[in-house]
């Protein structure tokens, strides 16, 4: 796992470190994203956590949560941290993906953005046709006889 900021664009809140637990993530488990910041501000009450996942490049998969739901708000000036834990389907590739975050306060400015490079890896042995086969619901042996 590696990670960097997004530019070197000046923003409220700094990245200092980033782990993943585990590391490397496994298919059909959850992945568990650790973000230390520095603030540079006590003025962070409310916003929202972009978040965009790709694989090979493409963008797979997005969404947005309130901040307040990954860091304790109000954000003081000062080290703050940023939890992110993500399930991953059963049904991913394995292989390299990138993990974008982009945090913004209530009137949208962008606070923090970060890049996060990762690999997913397949669950030692049967784990991941078990994990399957729960996704499915049990159907499994599918007859084609009517």
């Amino acid at each position: 796992m590696t990670w960097q900021p997004c530019d070197d664009t000046a923003r409220k809140v700094s990245p200092t470190e980033v782990s993943l637990t585990p590391d490397p993530p496994v298919i059909g488990g959850s992945a568990q994203f650790d973000i230390i910041a520095n603030s540079e501000e006590d003025i962070i009450k409310s916003g929202t956590v972009d978040i965009t996942i790709s694989f090979a490049g493409v963008d797979i998969f997005s969404k947005s949560d309130d901040l307040c739901d990954k860091a304790a708000c109000p954000i003081l000036k000062g080290p703050t941290k940023v939890t992110l834990v993500e399930l991953l389907p059963p049904i991913a590739p394995p292989g390299d993906y990138g993990l974008k975050l982009v945090a913004k306060g209530s009137d949208s400015s962008e606070l923090l953005c970060l890049l996060v490079n990762f690999e997913l890896v397949m669950p030692e042995g049967g784990e991941a046709v078990d994990a399957l086969r729960v996704t499915v619901s049990g159907k499994e042996g599918f007859s084609t006889s009517a």
